[in-house]
Parts: C-alpha cells; sequence; structure tokens
C-alpha cells in the first residue's frame, strides 16, 4: 500500500523525483529516468552512486561523499546538497538534490542545474539553496524579484537590502577558508533570525548577503531593521577556540523609486552600500540609495581608469608647502604634497584619488613617485645651495603594511644620496586599523634610518596617545578643523590639552592650516613650535618653491 501512494505520489510531482531505501533507489519517476537518460526499470533496485562520475568535482570520492550525504538526511531527516550525475551517454550535469526521510524511506528531489532539463516552470519557481549557507542562492533570488517586479502589482513596493561583510578576506587569510565558511554560516543564521517572515535572504557572492523586503516603504522602520541586523552580525563569533568580531555594511535600495527592474534594483543597492562602506565616523554604516551615488560611482570609475595612466603620461607632480618655526619665522621643513593634472579632468583632489589607488594597489607605485621626486630634489637643492632641508612626505596605510617597504625606503635614499634626517615620513590614525604589527616593524626600521615620524590630522580620529607612544611617533600635527575654530572653548581645550602633553611626552607640534595673526599669537603662548598654512604660503610647485626660499635667504 505504502508503495502504491509513493508510485503515484512521485508520478506527478513536477521535478525529477525518486524514493530510496538505505542507498538503493525503489521507485522513480519517468522525468528522473529521462534526466539520467534510462529506462525506469534500469534504475530501480540500483544504488544511488551507480549514476555518478568516480569522483565529485571538489576531487570527493563520489561514493564515500554520497553515503555520507544519505546518512546525514536519515539521521536529521533532510539534507539538501549538490552533486554531479552522469548519463548514461556519458553526459554529466550539476544538480541540486533534496532529501526527505520518514522511517526506512527518502524522496529525494533532483534539480538540473545546467539548464538542460524540461522542468523549466518547476525549476523557475523551486527554491535552489546555497550550498554553504543554506539561504537561497543568487540565481533563485534574481529570478524571484523579477517575477514579483514583472507581477504587475499596482500597490507593489519592494525593498532591498545589500550586506557586505568588511575586512572579510582578512579572517580567510588568518584562519583559513573553513573557518570562514564556518563564519558565513554563522552570519546567515543571525540574519535570518532577525528578519520579519515575509523576507527572503540570499547569499549573492563570496561575503555578500541579499535581503528582499515585499512592504510599503517605511524609511525609519527600514533603516532600524538594518541597525538590528548589523548588531546581530557585531556579536561575537568562536571558532577554533578564538573570538572573533565582524561588522558589516548595508546599502538599501527602494522599487519602484531606485529601479524599475531587478537589474537596476540590485545595482543600485550595490551602489549604496559601497558608499556606506566609506563611512568612518558613523556608527552604523547603512546608506540608502539616491542618484547622486550613481554619478558619484561613474566619476569614481573614470579617475579610476585614468589613474593607472597617470604615472606612464607624467600626469602626476609635486608641490611645496613651507612649515614654519614659530619663534624665528625661518621655513625648517616643508610638506611634499601630491598633485595630478588630467587633460580630461582637470585637477584632481587628492582626496578623491588617494583612495582610490589604495583599493587598486596603484598606491604603491605612486607612493614610490613621490618618494623619489622628493629625494630627488634635496639631492639637487643640496647641491646647488650647499645647504639641506628636510622634506616631510604622506606615507599611506597599504605602504606601511608591505612586508618589505623599510628596505625599499633604505634602496631609494641610497640611489638617491640622500640621509634619513632629510627626511620625515607623516602617517594617520587610521594606521591604527591596519595590520599593526607589520606597521610597528616597517617604522621601527625606519626610523632606524633615522627618518622622524609624524602623525598628521591629530585628533581627527581615533588614536590615543598610548599609540604615539607605541610607535615612536616623534612629531603629531594638530589638525585644521581645531586651528579654524580656536576661538571656541572646546576646540581651545582640545588644543591645549594636546599641545600640553605632547611636550610632556618630548614630540614636537605642527598647528596645520594656520591663516591669521592671532592664531599665531595664541600657539606660541602654548608652546606650539611650528605652523603650516596659508598665512605664509599655499603649497608652491618647485620653481615657486626654490624662489621662496631664496627669498627668505634659505
Amino acid at each position: 500500500m505504502k508503495e502504491f501512494i509513493y508510485t503515484s505520489l512521485i508520478e506527478f510531482f513536477p521535478l525529477p523525483s525518486y524514493i530510496l531505501k538505505g542507498e538503493k533507489i525503489v521507485l522513480c519517476n519517468e522525468k528522473a529516468a529521462k534526466l539520467l537518460g534510462y529506462e525506469r526499470e534500469e534504475i530501480i533496485n540500483e544504488l544511488f552512486l551507480k549514476f555518478s562520475p568516480s569522483y565529485q568535482p571538489d576531487e570527493g570520492n563520489s561514493k564515500d561523499k554520497g553515503e555520507k550525504m544519505i546518512r546525514k538526511a536519515y539521521e536529521a531527516g533532510f539534507n539538501r546538497f549538490r552533486w554531479l550525475y552522469r548519463r548514461k551517454d556519458g553526459g554529466e550535469f550539476w544538480a541540486e538534490v533534496a532529501i526527505k526521510c520518514e522511517g526506512d524511506f527518502c524522496l529525494a528531489t533532483v534539480i538540473n542545474l545546467d539548464g538542460t532539463c524540461d522542468h523549466k516552470d518547476a525549476l523557475d519557481f523551486t527554491p535552489v539553496r546555497d550550498y554553504l549557507t543554506g539561504t537561497y542562492d543568487k540565481r533563485f533570488f534574481r529570478e524571484k524579484l523579477e517575477y514579483i517586479l514583472k507581477a504587475e502589482r499596482k500597490n507593489s513596493e519592494v525593498v532591498l537590502f545589500f550586506i557586505d561583510l568588511d575586512r572579510f578576506k582578512e579572517i580567510n587569510d588568518a584562519l583559513g577558508h573553513q573557518a570562514g565558511d564556518e563564519l558565513l554560516k554563522q552570519i546567515a543564521r543571525r540574519i535570518e533570525e532577525i528578519l520579519p517572515s515575509n523576507a527572503m535572504i540570499a547569499r549573492y557572492g563570496g561575503d555578500e548577503f541579499v535581503v528582499l523586503l515585499e512592504e510599503k516603504e517605511d524609511k525609519e522602520r527600514l533603516y532600524k531593521l538594518a541597525e538590528k541586523i548589523i548588531d546581530a552580525i557585531n556579536q561575537p563569533c568562536r571558532m577554533e577556540g578564538r573570538t572573533f568580531y565582524v561588522s558589516a555594511s548595508i546599502g538599501i535600495a527602494c522599487y519602484p523609486e531606485d529601479g524599475l527592474n531587478a537589474y537596476t534594483l540590485l545595482k543600485n543597492a550595490d551602489i549604496a552600500m559601497y558608499k556606506a562602506k566609506a563611512v568612518y565616523d558613523e556608527t552604523y554604516r547603512i546608506k540608502f540609495f539616491s542618484p547622486e551615488m550613481e554619478e558619484e560611482i561613474k566619476e569614481r570609475f573614470f579617475i579610476h581608469s585614468c589613474l593607472r595612466q597617470a604615472l606612464e603620461k607624467g600626469e602626476l607632480f609635486i608641490h611645496f608647502q613651507p612649515i614654519v618655526e614659530l619663534k624665528s619665522g625661518q621655513v625648517k621643513t616643508a610638506e611634499v604634497l601630491l598633485r595630478w593634472e588630467n587633460e580630461a579632468l582637470g585637477n584632481i583632489p587628492p582626496d578623491k584619488f588617494i583612495p582610490l589607488a589604495e583599493e587598486s594597489g596603484v598606491i604603491h607605485d605612486i607612493g614610490d613617485f613621490v618618494l623619489k621626486e622628493a629625494c630627488r630634489f634635496i639631492n639637487q637643492y643640496r647641491n646647488k645651495i650647499r645647504r639641506s632641508l628636510a622634506l616631510s612626505i604622506n606615507i599611506s596605510l597599504k605602504q606601511l603594511e608591505r612586508l618589505n617597504f623599510a628596505e625599499e625606503v633604505r634602496e631609494i635614499l641610497k640611489h638617491y644620496g640622500v640621509e634619513g634626517r632629510e627626511l620625515e615620513f607623516e602617517i594617520t590614525e587610521r594606521v591604527a586599523a591596519g595590520n599593526i604589527k607589520v606597521i610597528t616593524e616597517n617604522l621601527q626600521k625606519i626610523k632606524e634610518l633615522g627618518i622622524k615620524i609624524s602623525m598628521d590630522d591629530f585628533g581627527s580620529g581615533y588614536s590615543s596617545f598610548a599609540m604615539l607612544l607605541n610607535l615612536e611617533v616623534d612629531k603629531i600635527k594638530i589638525d585644521k578643523q581645531f586651528i579654524d575654530k580656536i576661538e571656541r572653548d572646546r576646540e581651545n581645550k582640545i588644543t591645549r590639552a594636546v599641545v600640553s602633553v605632547a611636550r610632556e611626552l618630548g614630540m614636537e607640534i605642527v598647528a596645520e592650516g594656520v591663516e591669521f595673526e592671532e592664531q599665531i599669537r595664541f600657539l606660541k603662548g602654548l608652546g606650539c613650535q611650528y605652523g603650516q598654512g596659508y598665512f605664509w604660503s599655499k603649497p608652491l610647485n618647485e620653481e615657486d618653491f626654490i624662489a621662496y626660499l631664496f627669498e627668505r635667504n634659505i
């Protein structure tokens, strides 16, 4: 009786299906026989593993792996996995197998993922799961989204969350891909627990998830949901006896205003996510899409494309801004500032192209160019004037994370005949977020060359005096935002405190962005040694800078 029921059930089932007892196929429908290229009688009473190649694409033995998958289904009552089948004619195809067990019997359904089957309708509306996290996969998510958007629902409103884990690659590199996979499983479960019942989640890429919500737009409520997702992701993860913390960025796009089809909606949610990822000063990295973002992305893409050729075309050059001793008014050093002039884009501000250079890795070539240009100038100026002038150079976090960076600096100094005492390297508070072990080792080796270390834009981020001591910083540069508002009580007190503690620690102090005589009087009264800003000079090209120095007999 039970066999008759099973036969009737699977015959009318829309997918290729068979009944297992143990590892043996005891029943199958016509669709399963057709998919494998056999007559039904040739399949019944055969082992499930007969219709597979000896090895799966991951090099796992089909027999061992298949037995494990079936055993797991019997033990848990259900299992879903990807499997490579072999047809009677020798052809192979990828499939998703779902096995549901009850007692001694299991119902297995097969979805041909290579698309060479006759059950397109069933495939389109049968959920396909990500093999790792158990969430829906990218393909099914897109098809589901397209279907919803084409359903012509007058009052239909759809919201997409695009979620990307921050710095996931570092965990993979540190602990290996197995630990990374386990982390993704944990994160997927946490997100699913937060979502409302009408939401659908899919793994969209390596460390990316997308969430689909079919509901009326309420941005405040959507933002709060995104906050809950990030809070869940931020909870500690335990792996291999160690605790790790992961953060995430979320971009949100809403139908119909942010896109009328799946492609546009996903693209715009992705753009919003990248804008959220660029935020450093907010508790939650969450952004709703806006049309301005798309224009910014296009501009970034164009700048990025041009940047790769900027060095070859000779479009990059350096300017100099004097750093003056407040007591004597004499120029003691100068900061080297990179400039870029492109024939199509004109003058491009460093804050637009430096982050792109860091993202793409071009920063290493650009950094070498700036250091070489500075050393060339120092050498030529010393030989011509018979007097040395130290220059201060901005060094990127990415440069400091390069294992052989200090040795490369040594070679450049040797090539140009420049001594370490003729250079200062400016770093920013962002080094605290980098590979601090490699950074510290590089800075120690750089100081051994005689190069001083300055902390630029001090007070604008999250650094501490403890970090300055750990990195053996020689000089701090007080950020322009404090100098601009020095008449305000808060900024005044912060500036006083920074100067006082820096002096106690034996560090030199430079005030950035000085423009007025009153600021100089205030800074001198505090004991600040140096100033930099338009009060003395704007950044100058090489020819004008040399003339500026000659005027002051330097």
